[in-house]
């Protein structure tokens, strides 16, 4: 996901306020991530609780990863 990211931010160096939007764009999708990893977590409770919550994180991740690299594809 970083990686694909930095690239996209790369691509738009010549647009700030692309950048701009994508920058914030980001920080709010890392904010959802966390607060449904954590309800997900607070649902699921006990001993398997880690282990959903990272499934969650690397689901959120791959999807997200994915929809940044198709973001400036034509």
């Amino acid at each position: 996901m970083n990686k694909a990211y930095k690239a996209d931010m790369a691509d738009l160096a010549d647009s700030p306020e692309v950048k701009a939007a994508l920058l914030k764009a980001q920080r709010a999708w890392i904010a959802f991530r966390d607060a449904d990893c954590a309800t997900v977590g607070a649902l699921s409770g006990g001993a398997i609780r880690p282990i959903y919550m990272q499934n969650c994180y690397l689901q959120h991740t791959a999807r997200r990863a994915q929809a940044l690299e198709d973001l400036l594809k034509p």
